[in-house]
């Protein structure tokens, strides 16, 4: 019994992006069913195009996969990333859903390696005078974020304007088990 414990933990540990992209609960990416991903893994593997229909009729991509990073167009206009992030003794497994309509805005959520949520949670405060601020996140690589912000200003007459804020590149520290300031923007 204990060995099996310890082969599974091990197992969840060598899991690679591309199987946590396969192994994602149909309750977490409701879009694509585990043939589509499946079948995306495979075609971007063999260099073919990867385009599937999706739940929702639409057409969906994987765009980029790496030992740790998964790019996936879901639509025109929304898009996930997966990332791998260790940790001393395991990983945490990080979800960005990103959703365009006038400006980017994202969802980061965080994971354990059996998909159940982590007590982890990333936010960035901003300042100034606005109506709404959107934050997108991209992974410009398999540890660094690029954080963009776009804010919805009020002018003093009324009117209301989309404005581009500062971008921010975070990167994640594996002792520390947290994303540090790289470099800041505006």
């Amino acid at each position: 019994m204990i060995l099996a414990l310890m082969w599974c933990a091990s197992a969840m540990d060598a899991q690679n992006v591309k199987e946590l992209f396969v192994s994602i609960p149909d309750t977490i990416l409701p879009t694509l069913t585990k043939n589509d991903r499946m079948d995306m893994v495979d075609l971007i593997e063999n260099k073919m195009e990867n385009e599937v229909t999706n739940r929702l009729k639409g057409k969906s991509r994987l765009t980029k996969l790496t030992d740790n990073l998964a790019k996936i167009q879901l639509s025109e206009r929304s898009e996930v990333q997966l990332c791998k992030l260790p940790t001393p003794n395991s990983y945490l497994i990080c979800m960005i859903h990103s959703v365009q309509a006038d400006a980017w805005d994202s969802n980061v959520q965080f994971y354990n390696p059996d998909w159940t949520p982590a007590s982890y949670h990333l936010s960035l405060s901003a300042s100034g005078n606005f109506i709404m601020t959107f934050q997108h996140y991209d992974f410009i690589d398999d540890t660094t974020l690029k954080v963009s912000t776009s804010d919805l200003k009020l002018s003093d007459s009324g009117e209301i304007a989309l404005h581009q804020g500062r971008t921010v590149s975070i990167k994640w520290n594996t002792n520390q088990q947290k994303f540090v300031a790289n470099e800041a923007q505006q």
